[in-house]
């Protein structure tokens, strides 16, 4: 089974004591962002992304969050998925544009605001699955944190 690697740089920008959550229309959600290209920082990958995403023109990472490591199948491909959360910074006035309706610039995705608690980030299914514990463990211990899932690529090495 053919591998795919990618780079991801995600985004949690809160506002309103909630944060601006990502929905691919149809299917999961999960924290704004994307690939990094090659050449490219975190930083300027998500002042890119959230540009294109949503218009947000001053954009810049506060704190660094943690790392999410995971494997997941897609169309008959493991995708080893290493993606970097930051906290980013956008200014109130940007924001204001965007609550409580954020108007997605890309028709395949919609966005939306989510008070940040575990139950919330679970029942609302925010992908990576570590997403929860990430932005719980960030908020209570003001420390990254790193979360591995690696179930596809471990089984695969079995077979």
């Amino acid at each position: 089974m053919e591998a795919v690697y990618r780079h991801v740089a995600r985004a949690v920008i809160s506002y309103q004591d909630k944060i601006l959550i990502a929905q691919l229309k149809g299917a999961h959600s999960f924290l704004p962002g994307g690939g990094v290209e090659t050449g490219e920082s975190c930083e300027m990958a998500l002042q890119r992304e959230l540009s294109e995403e949503l218009g947000l023109k001053d954009v810049s990472v506060k704190r660094f969050m943690g790392v999410m490591e995971d494997s997941y199948l897609e169309n008959e491909k493991v995708i080893h998925s290493i993606s970097h959360v930051f906290e980013v910074n956008c200014p109130s006035s940007e924001l204001e544009n965007h609550y409580p309706h954020p108007e997605s610039k890309e028709d395949h995705l919609q966005f939306y605001w989510l008070a940040p608690t575990r139950e919330n980030l679970e029942n609302h299914n925010v992908l990576s699955r570590s997403v929860p514990e990430l932005i719980s463990n960030f908020m209570t211990e003001q420390k990254p944190f790193f979360f591995t899932d690696m179930q596809h690529i471990s089984r695969r090495k079995k077979v």
